[in-house]
């Protein structure tokens, strides 16, 4: 779709139950597209793998997207903590966090977009 394009809907409900769309049991409406100027948000985690007591994670976004990766050690309360910097992806879309795990047996990520 193209910024200004729209389309109408219809919804309909049955409210009084007798099995029939009847006056009143239909609402039309409009959609109208609005192309903002925000990238897409779409992350994927493309790899992960421990490599030399560090645990590297490679992520695939829209080209130049910046996220930041937090870890908690736990589901139950989580403190979530920043794990290195806000990374951009690439121009290919790609960006890659390390994080040294050091004794930890367990660990979970998490990822948002940052504006």
């Amino acid at each position: 779709m193209v910024t200004g394009e729209a389309f109408q809907y219809t919804l309909s409900e049955d409210l009084d139950g007798n099995g029939a769309i009847g006056p009143g049991e239909s609402t039309t409406g409009v959609v109208t597209f609005v192309a903002g100027t925000e990238l897409a948000g779409t992350l994927e985690v493309l790899d992960s793998r421990m490599v030399g007591g560090n645990f590297t994670i490679t992520f695939s976004a829209m080209p130049g997207t910046k996220w930041q990766v937090q870890k908690s050690a736990t589901l139950v309360s989580p403190l979530w903590v920043d794990v290195g910097t806000v990374q951009t992806a690439d121009g290919n879309g790609y960006f890659q966090i390390v994080d040294p795990v050091g004794s930890a047996s367990t660990g979970f990520y998490m990822a948002y977009r940052v504006p």
